[in-house]
């Protein structure tokens, strides 16, 4: 219980930026003088933050969405996760050659490659 309290009274500050990285909205009273006020002012607070958290959440899920090979293809020799519809492996376009260069292990010249995304590794690796 301690910790909602918490998290409430810092959702009731005039400058919750310290907890949610950004300000959320104009300064007001320090304390609502209602439970009433107090549940608007969370729910605005909270609304505003799970629309912030969503707009991000989406633009990182962009990075990672599977491109097909029709749309558009990979920067010449960028290692990706490639597919064929069934099995998933890394595998780079060749430009100078218009063709993958066909790291699937037992592969040939009939793999029909659909789709393929950025290798995307977490900072430090």
């Amino acid at each position: 219980m301690g910790l909602l309290k918490v998290a409430i009274d810092r959702l009731l500050t005039t400058d919750p930026a310290g907890w949610l990285g950004h300000k959320l909205t104009e300064p007001q009273d320090p304390m609502p003088e209602t439970i009433g006020e107090a549940m608007d002012m969370i729910r605005t607070n909270a609304k505003m933050a799970i629309d912030s958290a969503t707009e991000q959440l989406q633009a990182e899920l962009a990075k990672h969405r599977w491109i097909s090979v029709g749309e558009r293809l990979p920067e010449h020799e960028r290692k990706v996760l490639v597919t064929d519809g069934r099995y998933f492996w890394t595998d780079r376009y060749q430009y100078d050659k218009d063709r993958w260069e066909n790291l699937i292990p037992g592969g040939g010249d009939n793999v029909e490659y659909t789709h393929w995304r950025p290798i995307i590794l977490p900072e430090g690796e």
